[in-house]
């Protein structure tokens, strides 16, 4: 927890501390993943949905922070990663950003199951690229997720309860869109 704080702590400050330095213009940016390379090998025939947000405010010294959230559905489970991001952005006009998120949240769901969500671990890379239209930005990007959820589950068969743990992997390319206002 000391080092989630530490992390924001940073990046809040050093943000706060550019921006009274630099003189070009700050954004900030909203993403929605679109569609996602996530499977299930036990559900082969399943595909994936996917839904979330990425909320970014990049500094005008191009230093950003943000959150991400992440759910796939494929099939009776569906898996939630929330992700504390970092990034650089490149360019003017033509934006690249790089970001790096870690997971300090999330959630696992099946249909038929209680299950309890334990921890996360994991990260996620982005590369986002964006055009200024002058105050407006039309955002595309890419996210490569690797996390792992540990979990505690329940199952009721015949009257039985069984119980036990477990740990779900998700690796996955989404691909997202979105909008900028920079300001």
């Amino acid at each position: 927890m000391f080092k989630k704080f530490l992390i924001l702590g940073v990046t809040a400050l050093s943000m706060v501390a550019t921006s009274a330095i630099a003189a070009d213009a700050s954004r900030a940016r909203l993403m929605v993943p679109i569609s996602t390379s996530a499977g299930d090998d036990d559900q082969p025939d399943e595909t994936a949905s996917i839904s979330g947000y990425g909320l970014h405010y990049v500094s005008s010294s191009r230093l950003g922070a943000g959150v991400s959230s992440v759910a796939v559905e494929i099939g009776t489970v569906k898996t939630t990663a929330n992700f504390l991001d970092i990034s650089y952005t490149f360019g003017d006009s033509f934006t690249t950003q790089l970001a790096f998120g870690y997971p300090y949240g999330g959630d696992l769901e099946a249909e038929g199951s209680e299950i309890e969500f334990k921890s996360i671990s994991g990260q996620a890379l982005s590369l986002n690229f964006g055009y200024d239209f002058g105050g407006f930005e039309a955002l595309v990007g890419f996210m490569s997720e690797s996390t792992k959820q540990k979990y505690e589950m329940s199952l009721e068969i015949l009257g039985t309860t069984f119980t036990g743990e477990g740990e779900y992997e998700r690796t996955a390319l989404h691909t997202s869109a979105g909008i900028g206002f920079t300001f």
